[in-house]
């Protein structure tokens, strides 16, 4: 496996996380984009797909931000639904480190929470 440059390396910044749904039960499948956010608009930084255990990852780099007045990104993170709908953004996140976790909640309005069949339907899919 090849090794990143101590460059580059220095120049990834992840965001991390987990999405559950308002029972407390993972959000498996949930998109998640990153933004840049700035005073008149949002640049994408990444996307990633919620796992079984609805957790993320998402990397971008220093060159997706990066102007001469700023030295990190301002991150909002938004999750949307299999529709494509908006469910849940957090809060923007002012000059984020390069190690970011945020973890969200789709509220039960914006989401329809899973019946205890259904529940365990998933829970066994893996057997």
């Amino acid at each position: 496996m090849a090794k990143a440059s101590k460059s580059t390396a220095q120049n990834t910044h992840t965001i991390y996380g987990a999405i559950t749904m308002a029972d407390g039960y993972p959000f498996e499948g949930a998109t998640l984009r990153a933004y840049d956010r700035d005073l008149r608009r949002e640049e994408l930084l990444g996307a990633a797909r919620a796992d079984a255990k609805g957790q993320y990852e998402i990397q971008y780099h220093r060159g997706q931000f990066t102007r001469s007045e700023k030295g990190s990104a301002d991150v909002l993170l938004k999750v949307f639904g299999p529709d494509e709908v908006l469910l849940v953004a957090s809060d923007i996140h002012f000059n984020a480190a390069e190690r970011l976790e945020i973890n969200l909640s789709v509220p039960a309005d914006k989401w329809a929470v899973f019946s205890a069949y259904e529940k365990l339907e998933r829970a066994l899919r893996p057997l």
